[in-house]
Order: C-alpha cells, then sequence, then structure tokens
C-alpha cells in the first residue's frame, strides 16, 4: 500500500489540503501562532476573572515580535474548541460574542505593575497587571505549582535587553540562584 499525502502551508501550520478550515478556526489559531512573533510563553487552562461570574479557563501566550514588542494574550478555551470543530457543535453565537468580549491582547509597553498573589507552591497563583493609566487588567488564575514563575520568568527573558522586572525575580550575584523570595509587585523598567 502506498499512502501520498497533499499539505499545503497555511500561517504556521501544516493542514491537509482536502481539508476545509473555517475561518474563525484561523483567526484564533493566528491569535496565538504566527509568522510575525516569537512565541515566548503558552498555557493552556488558565483563569481569567470575568466580572461576578467564576473564572472563564484559556489559552493564555506570550509573544515577542521581531521588532522587539511583547504582547500578552489570552482566549477562552470555548473558542478555541469551538472555532476547531464542525459548525453544528460551535457555541450559541450569543455566548460566542460574550466569549470574544472577554478575549485579551494586551501590550505589555503598556504594563507598569505586576502583582503576584500565591501563598505557597502548592496553591494557586494570581496575576495581576496594572497599565500606566493605573487601570487593573482581569486577573490571570493560574494553577497551583511553579507556572507563575515560569511565565515571569518568560517575562523577564522577553524584556531582555531593553527592560527588566523591578527587583529582579531571581537573585543577583552572590544572592543564590533562587527566586525573590518576596514578589509581591514588580515594575518594569527600562535599562
Amino acid at each position: 500500500l502506498k499512502f501520498q499525502f497533499q499539505i499545503t502551508r497555511r500561517g504556521s501550520s501544516i493542514v491537509s489540503s482536502t481539508e476545509h478550515t473555517p475561518l474563525s478556526r484561523d483567526f484564533v489559531y493566528s491569535l496565538h501562532h504566527n509568522f510575525k512573533s516569537c512565541l515566548l510563553y503558552g498555557k493552556n487552562n488558565v483563569g481569567v476573572a470575568s466580572g461576578e461570574n467564576s473564572s472563564v479557563k484559556g489559552y493564555l501566550s506570550l509573544h515577542k515580535s521581531y521588532e522587539g514588542a511583547l504582547s500578552l494574550r489570552w482566549t477562552p478555551n470555548q473558542l478555541m474548541h469551538a472555532s476547531s470543530q464542525p459548525s453544528s457543535a460551535t457555541v450559541k453565537e450569543s455566548d460566542q460574542q460574550w466569549l470574544w468580549k472577554q478575549a485579551l491582547c494586551i501590550d505589555m509597553e503598556d504594563i507598569i505593575y505586576i502583582h503576584l498573589h500565591q501563598r505557597d507552591e502548592n496553591s494557586p497563583s494570581t496575576l495581576t497587571l496594572v497599565n500606566c493609566d493605573g487601570v487593573q487588567c482581569p486577573p490571570l488564575q493560574m494553577t497551583s505549582g511553579q507556572h507563575s514563575l515560569v511565565f515571569l520568568t518568560s517575562l523577564e527573558a522577553g524584556l531582555a535587553p531593553t527592560h527588566r522586572l523591578d527587583p529582579p525575580l531571581w537573585g543577583g550575584p552572590g544572592k543564590g540562584n533562587q527566586p525573590n523570595e518576596y514578589l509581591l509587585s514588580t515594575n518594569l523598567c527600562p535599562v
């Protein structure tokens, strides 16, 4: 038996040429994976508090454009999954509109403070971003473990060489290689 496959390249994904990809799926996919930026961090099931309702889970990603700009994006899981399902299995249009309003795209150049709240390594963490006008972005809720530390490490690497976290996430020379124990808030500062 000999199989022949035809593949075409769409954006940065490879799909079968016989497969029809809906436009909404391409759009959702391009929010997080595209040829104009480099993915520095990606995590699924990150919650975002949506007003009085419980948090909505979604995909969080941190990108650095080739010009050096950092952006943070979050899309609800329901949108990610609905856009890859056949039209009969999609979310109702009114729900989909509400979900699109929940999606986040944050230019990290506008962020001046990051607050991290976590009791210990075994408890979930909440990251709150504050922009230069003093307005808080919706809090990002990560599951227990080192997820927030991995995100902040990726952010710190993405900020270099023009910006940095203040205080630094990791101890400086002679301070050991432990993360800053008292990291309650961090400023994004030019170098």
